[in-house]
């Protein structure tokens, strides 16, 4: 549970960041998706003092869910430059 929170929060704030910065909307999601799944793979590493042995198959399901994370803030930010 905390894993996945703290997944949610990386992506969160990752994506946000990428999509104020970066005006091309796939490019952030794909950008925000890669740099979410490292960052978290790297705070899990710390945290256990080791690398897990099923990071590749957590690193491909945190992608997954980053990019949606990232479509979702990305949609909220679009809005907020438009208005």
């Amino acid at each position: 549970m905390i894993g996945i929170l703290t997944l949610l929060g990386i992506s969160g704030a990752v994506a946000a960041i990428l999509h104020w910065l970066c005006h091309r909307f796939v490019v952030a999601c794909l950008l925000s998706a890669v740099a979410s799944t490292v960052l978290f793979q790297i705070v899990a590493y710390v945290s256990l003092g080791y690398l897990d042995p099923f990071f590749l198959i957590a690193a491909a399901v945190g992608a997954v869910i980053s990019f949606i994370i990232a479509l979702a803030v990305g949609a909220v930010i679009r809005q907020l430059r438009s208005v």
